[in-house]
C-alpha cells in the first residue's frame, strides 16, 4: 500500500512549528525574480489571449507596439536574473527544508543562499531536466507528468550533496522513484485542495479591493509554497535513504497505535514493514528513458 501523503504533511508540520517566520521567507525569495517577472510582464505587456478572446487583436498589436524600450529592457534583465539565479536559490531553499526536516536550522540567509556558488551546475541541471520532460510530452501528457515525477528530486540531491553533477543527481531521482511515483504523486495532488482555497479567497477579497486580495492571496500561495516544501523535503528523505520506507512505516504504526488502532487493523491498513528492496508499487512501469 503506498505511504499516503498524512505522513509526509504530518511531518512538514511537525518542522514548520515555530518556524513558519523562516520558512515562508527562504520560500518566498527563493521565487522572487520569478514572481516579479511575472507581475512585470502582467503590468507592461497585454495578453494575446485576453485581446483575442474579444475579437481585438488589432488592438493587442497597438498596445504591444505602446510597450517602451525601457519596459522591454527591465522585463529582459528581470527574466535574465530569473533564469540564472532562480535554479541556485531554489537548491538554497530545498537545502533549508532538507535542514528544517533534521532538526537544524540553517537560517534563511545561510538556507537560501548556501548553493548559490554552484549556480551554474544548478542551471544545468534544471536544463536538463525540462529537455528531458518536454521530449517525453512529445510522446503524449502522461509520459510527460512521468518524467516530471521521475526527476523531481533531483534538486534535492544536488541540494543535499552540491559535488554531484546534473547527470548524478538525474540518475540518482530515477533510482530513488522507480517504485515511488504514486506516492509523490498523490503527495503533491492533495495540495490542490488549499491552492483552489486560495483563489476562492482573492475572488471574495476582491469587494474589499484588489490591492488586499492580491496581497492575500499571495501570502497564501507562499504559504503553502512552504508547507509544500517542507512536506517534498520529508518525502525525499524518506525515499533517499536505504531504510526510509520501513523506518516511515514504523513511525506510523506507532502513531496509529497512540489513535487506538490494533496491530491486526494496521497490518490490514498496510503499513506492516517490506524487504528495502521490494518498497511501494507504484503502477508506473515505463522504463527508465533519458
Amino acid at each position: 500500500m503506498v505511504l499516503g501523503s498524512f505522513f509526509f504533511k504530518q511531518e512538514a508540520r511537525r518542522a514548520l512549528r515555530g518556524n513558519w517566520q523562516p520558512a515562508l521567507v527562504v520560500t518566498f525569495f527563493s521565487g522572487v525574480f520569478l514572481t516579479l517577472s511575472s507581475v512585470l510582464q502582467a503590468l507592461w505587456v497585454p495578453d494575446p489571449v485576453v485581446y483575442a478572446s474579444y475579437g481585438l487583436l488589432d488592438r493587442f498589436w497597438q498596445e504591444l507596439a505602446a510597450v517602451s524600450q525601457a519596459e522591454w529592457a527591465g522585463l529582459i534583465v528581470v527574466n535574465l536574473l530569473a533564469l540564472l539565479l532562480s535554479p541556485a536559490l531554489m537548491l538554497g531553499c530545498n537545502r533549508y527544508f532538507l535542514s528544517l526536516l533534521g532538526g537544524r536550522d540553517s537560517g534563511v540567509r545561510e538556507g537560501l543562499l548556501g548553493r548559490m556558488r554552484i549556480w551554474p551546475k544548478a542551471l544545468w541541471l534544471y536544463v536538463q531536466m525540462g529537455v528531458r520532460i518536454f521530449l517525453w510530452s512529445l510522446l503524449l501528457v502522461v509520459p510527460g507528468v512521468l518524467a516530471a515525477i521521475r526527476y523531481s528530486m533531483a534538486p534535492y540531491f544536488m541540494a543535499q550533496d552540491p559535488s554531484i553533477s546534473a547527470s548524478e543527481a538525474i540518475e540518482k531521482s530515477k533510482h530513488a522513484m522507480k517504485e515511488m511515483k504514486l506516492a509523490y504523486f498523490s503527495l503533491i495532488i492533495s495540495f490542490i485542495g488549499w491552492s483552489l482555497l486560495a483563489n476562492v479567497a482573492q475572488m471574495l477579497l476582491m469587494s474589499f479591493g484588489v490591492v488586499i486580495a492580491l496581497v492575500a492571496a499571495q501570502f497564501m500561495q507562499v504559504a503553502i509554497s512552504a508547507y509544500m516544501n517542507a512536506a517534498c523535503a520529508s518525502f525525499f528523505l524518506t525515499v533517499s535513504s536505504e531504510d526510509g520506507m520501513n523506518s516511515a512505516r514504523r513511525q506510523m504504526r506507532d502513531r496509529l497505535r497512540q489513535m487506538g488502532m490494533d496491530d491486526s487493523a494496521i497490518d490490514r491498513a498496510g503499513f506492516g514493514e517490506r524487504p528495502a528492496d521490494g518498497e511501494e508499487s507504484s503502477g508506473g512501469g515505463e522504463g527508465d528513458g533519458p
